[in-house]
């Protein structure tokens, strides 16, 4: 992670919370719309490995602050020491991470740079198909948040996710 520039993690941060605020803020869905901006102009012209850092890191950081809860369960239900519900709160956000950082990569990679013209439509299937199959340990996803936004529960009920 050294070859990580400041204003690199400063994207990533900002795409992270971005993210993050629907899961808490009902009213604030549409930045799920804007959030990957930052995470796209942060992996541009980059090399897939790379970018599966920089979506790596991406994702740690979205998925620790969405499942902040997972500490106190642990250690109030769980009984576990408070330096191990961190430890293995930091170990789950780091797995749930690894989605972004693969979704980055594919993105990244050259087979998809020679269709410049359908990237659109191709990286959302690659969004959708990653996310439909990569092993998750909490069952939400990206989504979540447009559950209380019935438009858009229509939308997807009529045609799909």
């Amino acid at each position: 992670m050294r070859d990580i520039k400041t204003k690199q993690i400063l994207l990533c941060i900002a795409s992270a919370f971005l993210l993050s605020i629907p899961f808490f803020l009902d009213l604030a869905w549409p930045l799920l719309f804007i959030s990957f901006i930052p995470l796209f102009i942060n992996i541009d012209h980059l090399s897939s490995k790379k970018a599966f850092k920089i979506g790596t890191l991406t994702g740690t950081i979205a998925y620790f602050i969405t499942t902040y809860w997972l500490v106190g369960t642990l250690t109030r239900f769980g009984g576990f020491p408070l330096i191990i519900g961190i430890v293995f709160h930091l170990i789950i956000s780091i797995y749930s991470g690894l989605l972004f950082g693969l979704f980055c990569s594919l993105i990244t990679s050259d087979l998809l740079k020679k269709f410049r013209l359908i990237n659109t439509l191709i990286i959302g299937i690659i969004w959708v198909a990653i996310e439909y199959h990569y092993p998750l340990l909490f069952p939400f996803s990206i989504a979540s948040p447009l559950a209380n936004y019935y438009p858009i529960i229509q939308i997807s009920d009529l045609f799909g996710v």
